[in-house]
């Protein structure tokens, strides 16, 4: 049984088109509220661009308190891995060494540079829940300077 804070009951991920990476939403509801419809709570976009990846493995939960999401690329230098840990009770979010207060903004950016390093942004949204393509154009509108970025297309939107 979920506690804390929120309620998980979906978390859908689509590729993005233009660069290694995915696109994941998390939907739910307050857990204090099971009659209000489902809605996106957190956004995470992944990228692991100008490296070569072979293969990639997921692996997701949602347990009491926690939800958390790990992609593991393979590359010829070795595995690169972004993990996203949700804490719900405290409305947490940590991916890697970095934490953020999901109440500060909903979009998490996730990008494992070549050096095996991750860089990591929170961004605020204009609505409390936007649709995916405000998403992707909130992104597009922050990073104009980047290639990747201002260019972010995912595959299949729902």
């Amino acid at each position: 049984m979920q506690r804390g804070d929120y309620a998980v009951n979906s978390t859908s991920t689509v590729a993005v088109l233009n660069s290694d990476g995915y696109f994941t939403v998390f939907s739910g509801h307050p857990i204090d509220n099971y009659s209000e419809p489902s809605a996106p709570l957190l956004y995470l976009v992944e990228l692991v661009d100008r490296v070569d990846t072979s293969t990639v493995t997921t692996s997701s939960s949602h347990g009491t308190y926690h939800s958390t999401l790990d992609h593991t690329w393979t590359t010829a230098h070795g595995d690169m891995q972004i993990s996203l840990d949700w804490n719900r009770s405290s409305d947490v979010v940590t991916i890697g060494s970095d934490s953020y207060d999901r109440s500060v903004g909903m979009l998490f950016l996730a990008r494992a540079n070549a050096d095996g390093t991750i860089a990591t942004h929170q961004i605020r949204t204009e609505k409390p829940s936007p649709t995916q393509d405000e998403v992707l154009a909130t992104i597009r509108q922050r990073f104009t300077d980047d290639d990747v970025l201002s260019n972010l297309t995912i595959c299949d939107k729902h």
